[in-house]
């Protein structure tokens, strides 16, 4: 079976639903972080704060290269994070390789 999803429907399922997020002083903050070193890569940013093991989630779309595993984009945002907030974060970079607007190529 075969679907037809158009661009502007892909693009909006890379968004991240921020409706339901109550978020704390230090989200504006991590969100302006990620942006000021990220910003070009950076298609959306959800902060979610939690009172779990990680003070915050950090869900990412990335649009570029992005390597996993130790030393990769998801561990060196949260280094970046914990270097200059005192929390400890868990970062999730999804890559997006459909670019981050409308205007891009897929």
């Amino acid at each position: 079976m075969k679907y037809l999803v158009t661009k502007s429907q892909l693009l909006e399922a890379t968004k991240f639903p921020k409706g339901n997020v109550v978020p704390d002083k230090y989200c504006p903050m991590i969100e302006r972080l990620i942006m000021e070193y990220y910003g070009d890569k950076i298609c959306d940013i959800l902060v979610v704060p939690t009172d779990k093991g990680y003070s915050h989630y950090v869900l990412i779309s990335y649009h570029g290269y992005s390597v996993s595993g130790k030393n990769g984009t998801s561990e060196k945002i949260e280094n970046l994070i914990e270097g200059f907030l005192p929390i400890t974060t868990f970062v999730v970079v999804i890559d997006n390789d459909g670019g981050c607007d409308d205007d891009s190529d897929l």
